[in-house]
Formats: structure tokens, sequence, C-alpha cells
């Protein structure tokens, strides 16, 4: 089941890059302006910032009088298994840790890579999921923990000559979309957290099961995938980080896992994008270029029933 997230890629090429104005707008503060490290989380924190202000146009009262509350942070570690929403004495925190950020970004400017790519090799997407899964390894190996020096670039895995991968990168079409894409998956994961916020997961006890905790996650996500639509971001922008979690994951969910599995996960933030198009007079015309993933279409109608018979 792990191919999902390559099918999933390949459904989201086209259509992230008709995202929002919201998202090209908010696309303009990711582009870090130095390598070095805190400059870069300045530029991250400028994005954070730029989307809480999104989301509390957006948001009902009691949802933004929540918000408020909330201090987003980006601890400088390169732990990328660091995503969490908690409540403390201090009040309610997210932390996003330096790691996972820059590794999100690096595997959104990745996928761009393969789209871009693919006309010239028809199997870079299942390099694309290879390279990630290596990434997973590697990852693994030292711990959840690797210097950003360290990581493999998609590019020498794949095979594609650095000279195209360079020439590529620096139009203006390819910065677009990856700005777009990396805004996009920024604002899920984002979303994601702010949602155990408002729908009171960081203020119950911890779960009793891990059933109760994936639901937990699930609802999350629904939240999310709802938030962002709201500033015309669809949840496409989650499935770099999710297939990176599906790759880790393998093809069965585990009993005591506390999330569902990252293929079901970007099946439902697919599936209910497209049905949140689909209903909007204002967001409709995006799926004009693949009319077969309109609800009840032929495509929409396969990962559907992939979705009813691996994640139910």
């Amino acid at each position: 089941m792990i191919a999902l997230s390559r099918l999933a890629c390949m459904l989201a090429a086209g259509l992230v890059l008709a995202v929002g104005s919201a998202s090209a707008v908010l696309a303009q503060t990711s582009e870090p302006d130095s390598a070095a490290p805190l400059s870069m989380r300045d530029d991250e924190m400028r994005m954070i910032n730029a989307l809480l202000d999104a989301f509390m146009e957006v948001m009902a009262p009691d949802e933004q009088a929540i918000l408020r509350e909330i201090d987003v942070r980006i601890p400088m570690d390169y732990d990328v298994t660091r995503v969490v929403a908690y409540r403390d004495d201090s009040g309610r925190i997210i932390e996003v840790s330096f790691g996972f950020f820059g590794l999100a970004i690096q595997l959104c400017d990745d996928e761009v890579l393969a789209d871009y790519y693919a006309a010239q090799d028809p199997g870079i997407y299942d390099k694309f999921e290879a390279y990630v899964t290596s990434l997973n390894e590697a990852i693994d190996r030292n711990e959840q923990s690797m210097s950003q020096h360290a990581l493999p670039r998609f590019a020498l895995f794949a095979g594609i000559p650095e000279e195209t991968a360079t020439a590529r990168a620096a139009q203006e079409d390819f910065k677009s979309y990856a700005a777009n894409l990396r805004t996009s998956a920024i604002a899920f994961v984002l979303a994601h957290e702010i949602g155990h916020h408002v729908l009171g997961h960081t203020d119950m006890p911890p779960p009793e099961s891990p059933a109760v905790s994936r639901e937990r996650e699930s609802a999350a996500d629904r939240f999310a995938a709802e938030l962002t639509m709201r500033v015309g971001m669809p949840a496409f922008g989650a499935l770099p980080a999710l297939a990176l979690f599906a790759a880790a994951e393998g093809e069965t969910l585990e009993p005591q896992a506390s999330h569902p599995l990252g293929t079901c996960r970007i099946l439902a933030a697919m599936l209910d994008s497209v049905d949140r198009l689909a209903v909007d007079e204002r967001t409709v015309h995006l799926l004009d270029q693949s009319p077969d993933m309109m609800p009840g279409g032929e495509r929409y109608e396969y990962f559907r029933t992939l979705m009813k018979t691996n994640c139910s």
C-alpha cells in the first residue's frame, strides 16, 4: 500500500499549481534569504506568523480566542519527529522543530523537481518514493535526528544531472510552484496542531488507548483540511510530509500506533480536498484539468475504494 503515496503525489501535481490567492500571497514569505540556521528560523517564523494571521481572519470567534492563546515555537534541533501541541502552566504551545520544518520544505522542493522531470524519466515517482524511504532509514539510524548537511539530495539519488536540477530550480514557474507547495505543507501541519487545541484534545487526559489517539489525529486532520481550505489552500500540500510517514510505517497498521497510517491520511486529505473543491462554485473550476477526479469520476471512485478497502 505504500505506492498510494506516489499515486497521491501524481494526482496533486497539477492541482497545487492552482491554489487560491491566499497561498500565492503567503508563499512570498517562504523563500529563505540566508543559509544561516538562525536566519532560516526567522524566515520560518515569518511564514508561521503570516499563516496565523490568515487563519485568524477566517476562524469563528471562539476559535480565534483559542488561537490568540497559542505560542508557536520552532526549537533549534534536528528531531524531525518533533511536531506537537500541548498545554502546560505557561499556556497553549505548538512546537515544530527546525529539523522537521527544513525536511518538509526539502521534500516539497523534491516533489516539484520530480513533477517537472517526469517527462524525461517516467519512473521518477518510483525513485521519489524510494528516496523518501531512504530518508526514513537514515533518520532511524540517527535516532530521529540528523544534521541538515547529512541529508542526501533527491537529484543525486534519482540520477538527475546537477546542472539540470539547478537550471530548473531557477525558473520562475518552478519557484512559484515550490513556494505554493511549501506554504501549503506548513499550513496543513500548523492547522493540524491548532486543531488539537481547538478540538479540546490538549485539555483532555492522555488517550486511554491507541484507537482513541488515532481518532483524535484523524479529527485534527479533518480540522486542518477544512481550515486550510478556508484560506484558499487545499490539503494537497500535506502530501509530501505525509508521504514521509507513509514510507516509515509500511503497509499494515500496528495495534499500538498512535496515528493512522500515513497512506490513509494522504487519501483522506486528498479526497476531502476534492470534495470541498467540487461543492464550492469558487473552486470547482480547479478540477477542470482532472474531470475524472470529480466526485463520481473513475479516478475519484478508485481512490475512494482504496480508502474504504485499506483504511476502514
